[in-house]
Order: structure tokens, then C-alpha cells, then sequence
């Protein structure tokens, strides 16, 4: 129905006829209504089907009643209000002619104030822009009054989920593995006892474990489920758990168009674009670090004070760049540009043997004055800040490129792969920075030029509080609906 209609059903064993009902039946009858997005639980005396639908269109023109929540009608009889019509209908569709008219003006859809318990799901909470935003809606749907449960094997950002108000349950659901399967009779009791309103999946191995226990769940209690796809998988059956949801939201026009292309089967009502975002006031234009932040940092790393710094970030995997990097400083080198590469980000323990690798080149190529492995950092703003170029190397296009909208945000030059996520970003904010994607040549070219010349971006155009937002709507409409 459109927004501005209810539905009505009984919920009572004793059926409505079109006649009425019986006498022996003039008990309080319950029924389930839903005007626009929220819905109630009204009793009614009145045994007569005229004079209940002429309550409940009362009801409906703003009459007080006794209401508590309701969920969503599952009578195979409902009566339907549509702005001014109020229509009975029956299972025999030869009896849906009883029309009563109504009064009332069309009413516009409104979202659901009630409060919601949402769950997120995902592999762990250690770093990285899907955790990183994860947090953020968590934070959000706190500050809206709602309820904010996550699911992940734990990690680093667990005490800040916490802190702010999140309720947080450890689980392994994130490994790639039959024994993986153990848990989804865990999740299902979960939705059921923490009374689930919407699941947020952000993730192919847990989005499998959400959608069985969530599939053995009858269809009157499942809760929303909605899938958010941060990566450009590689096609078939496993991925596709990513696009089962009843709504999936991609992050960038970039998985928008990945959906539509692989995924046939997601409908466009149920294909949301929601960018995702960089908080203005949390990296701001010019914003610079302090003096004893820069004193602890140039003490930590000595080699990079007084040099241009050519930052990239992310975790040590083969897919960031880190070896395009260390190859354009010797390049730099050769050409006599002075620079300095700083390499922010963790060592996974199953990648320590491509960290090894990136420290033999290093060796190999005379670039230990050259370049600093940071590890893991919280304090990647001050880092931004400091630097005279963010780089965004990845081999394979991102989904939005979360490094590159919050050091632009700031103010600090990105020179990037111009694909995926990370080429809507620069074509929207600076586009100077687009290079061809491996090629060596032209994003030494471009750095060097960008280090002379010292262009300023322009005002960041992915904002955070319209992706939380939009994300906070889409919970609530999907809620409504199932609710």
C-alpha cells in the first residue's frame, strides 16, 4: 500500500464476516492497524463490522483510543484504508465490494518514532573503513534513542563501540569454515530473545550464518534484513548472500552498478545508494596537530621529519599498493624529488610473510631512509594532516575509498587509482589526483607535479551525517514494513 494508507486485520480466532458476527461473539474483538508507517493494537467492543470500521476510521481521523504496539497483520481478511476510502475485504474477493467513505485528508509517510533494536553483523571489529563505519551508525542509532547490538569476533574498536552505548557479543562467525555453521542457532535465539528489529549485514561469512538462522525463523517474526555491501566480490553463490537481503545498500554508484550488473534478481526498490561519509567537524579544512603531537611522532620517527610525506594507509595486504609505493620513491629518488613514504597500517598475522617481502624490497632498493612502516595507528587525522600526499594504490577497485574522502576533507592532496570507489571521489573533489591504475610512470608524473605545485581540494561532498541519515531512515521504513 502507498504511505498513506492503513491496513486492518483480526487477529482473534472469530473471523469479521461482511454481515457482522455473531452474537454469541460480541466479545472484544482485537485487531492490528497500521496507519502510514506505525502500527497499534486496538480492541473494540462494538460486534457489528459497520460499526467497527466506523471506529476505526474515527480512529484514523485522530480519535483517541486504547493503543499499544502491534506487529504486522497476518489475517488473510485485513481492511484497507487508502486516503479517503475505507474498504473491506474478504478472502472472496467476490465480497470485496462494501465501501465506506471517509473524510479524512491524505496523509503523508511519516517515519516510526518507536524504538528499535538493530543488529549488525560482521567478521571483527580490529580496524578499516567497514568497521570504521559500523561504529559510526552504531553511534548514531544510539543517539537516536534506538537500540544498537553488534555481532563481530572482537578487536581493537570493541571498547569504543562499548563506550559509546553499543552492546557488544563475541562471536567467530567470520571464518571460512563448515564448523562456522555451529552458530547459527545462536544467532537465531538472539533475534528471538534480544527481540531483533532489523540485522544489518556488512559481510559474506556472517551474512550466510544471519540469512540461515534468519530463514529458520517463521515469516510473521523474522526481523528486517538488510545487506550493506562495502566490496566488489567476486561473482557466484557466495557472494550473493550480500544481495538476499530485503534491502541492499551500496556504498558508491561504483557497487550500485556492480548489483545491477551481477545481480539481476535485486529489484530497484530494494537497491539503495547510500555514499558513505566523512564528518566535517571531525576532519576539518586545515586542521593541523598540535606541537607535542608532532614532537612525539617526529621522536618516534625521525626519518621523516622535514621531508614531504607520501602517506599511504590501510592494512599490509598485496591489494593496497605498499609495493607501487616503495617503487614510485625509488623512482622520486632517481629523479631527485625529496620525499619520504609512510606506510600506516597493521600486519594481519596471516600476511607476515608479505610484510617480509616488503622490507626485502626495501632493502633491496636502498629505500630505508626512504620509508616508514607506522604500524597500527588511531591518530591517521594527525597523519593526514602532516602529509603532502595521501596515496590510494589499490590493485582492485574499493567500494568507496574511506582514506582518500577524509584526508581530502582536511584538505591534503589524494593521489589515487582512478577506479571504484576512490575515482567517484576524486572526479567530485579533486581530480588532479586520478592516475591511470598501474602505471608508474604517470603517478610519478603526477606526484611530483602535486608536490611543486601544492593544489587545494575542493570542499568535501560525501557528508556523514546525510549517510547516517539515510541509513537511520532505511532501518526505520524496513522496520515499519515487517513490523
Amino acid at each position: 500500500m502507498a504511505g498513506n494508507s492503513f491496513a486492518l486485520s483480526s487477529i482473534r480466532a472469530a473471523r469479521l464476516s461482511r454481515t457482522g458476527m455473531s452474537r454469541r461473539r460480541r466479545k472484544a474483538t482485537t485487531h492490528r492497524l497500521a496507519i502510514g508507517c506505525r502500527r497499534y493494537t486496538i480492541s473494540l467492543p462494538d460486534s457489528r463490522l459497520a460499526g467497527q470500521v466506523s471506529v476505526l476510521r474515527d480512529f484514523a481521523e485522530g480519535q483517541a483510543m486504547n493503543i499499544t504496539g502491534g506487529r504486522r497483520p497476518s489475517s488473510d481478511r485485513p481492511l484497507l484504508f487508502t486516503s479517503r476510502t475505507l474498504q473491506v475485504r474478504h478472502s472472496n474477493p467476490a465480497k470485496n465490494q462494501e465501501t465506506i467513505q471517509s473524510t479524512s485528508a491524505p496523509r503523508t509517510r511519516c517515519m516510526s518514532h518507536r524504538k528499535l533494536t538493530v543488529l549488525q553483523i560482521l567478521p571483527a571489529l580490529e580496524s578499516g573503513g567497514v568497521e570504521r563505519g559500523v561504529l559510526e551508525v552504531a553511534d548514531a542509532l544510539v543517539a537516536a534513542g534506538h537500540r544498537s547490538l553488534v555481532v563481530s569476533d572482537g578487536g581493537r574498536m570493541v571498547a569504543e563501540l562499548i563506550n559509546h552505548g553499543s552492546e557488544h557479543f563475541q562471536m567467530s562467525i567470520g571464518r571460512k569454515s563448515p564448523l562456522t555453521l555451529r552458530h547459527v542457532p545462536w544467532l537465531r535465539k538472539m533475534m528471538i530473545d534480544r527481540q531483533v528489529d532489523v540485522i544489518d549485514i556488512h559481510s559474506r561469512m556472517p551474512g550466510w550464518m544471519t540469512w540461515l538462522a534468519w530463514k529458520s525463523l517463521s515469516a510473521a517474526h523474522r526481523p528486517a534484513l538488510i545487506s550493506t555491501l562495502h566490496g566488489l566480490h567476486s561473482t557466484g553463490f557466495y557472494s550473493s548472500v550480500m544481495c538476499r537481503g530485503e534491502h541492499v545498500v551500496a556504498v558508491s554508484d561504483t557497487v550500485r552498478d556492480y548489483v545491477r550488473r551481477n545481480y539481476k534478481f535485486v529489484t530497484e526498490d530494494r537497491l539503495h545508494l547510500i555514499h558513505r561519509g566523512v564528518d566535517g567537524h571531525e576532519y576539518p579544512r586545515g586542521f593541523q596537530p598540535d606541537e607535542s603531537w608532532k614532537t612525539d611522532f617526529f621522536t618516534q620517527f625521525p626519518s621523516a621529519k622535514n621531508q614531504p610525506l607520501l602517506t599511504l594507509a590501510g592494512r599490509i595486504t598485496r591489494l593496497k599498493g605498499h609495493r607501487d609505493l616503495l617503487e614510485l620513491l625509488a623512482r622520486l629518488r632517481d629523479r631527485g624529488v625529496a620525499a619520504h613514504g609512510l606506510i600506516v597500517g597493521g600486519t594481519d598475522a596471516r600476511k607476515v610473510a608479505y610484510a617480509d617481502e616488503l622490507n626485502s624490497l626495501v632493502a633491496s632498493w636502498d629505500l630505508s631512509d626512504r620509508v616508514t612502516f607506522c604500524g597500527h595507528r588511531f591518530d591517521l587525522k594527525q597523519i593526514y594532516a602532516i602529509s603532502s600526499i595521501v596515496l590510494s594504490l589499490s590493485s582492485t577497485p574499493e567500494s568507496f575509498g574511506r582514506t582518500v574522502a577524509e584526508a581530502l576533507s582536511i584538505g591534503t592532496p589524494v593521489v589515487g587509482y582512478d577506479h571504484g570507489g576512490v575515482a567517484e571521489i576524486l572526479a567530485a573533489q579533486f581530480p588532479a589526483g586520478a592516475v591511470e591504475p598501474g602505471n608508474l610512470d604517470s603517478l610519478s608524473d603526477t606526484v611530483a607535479s602535486i608536490l611543486l605545485q601544492s593544489p587545494v581540494p575542493s570542499v568535501n561532498a560525501f557528508d556523514k551525517g546525510t549517510m547516517l541519515k539515510k541509513t537511520l531512515e532505511l532501518y526505520e521504513m524496513a522496520a515499519d514494513y515487517v513490523g
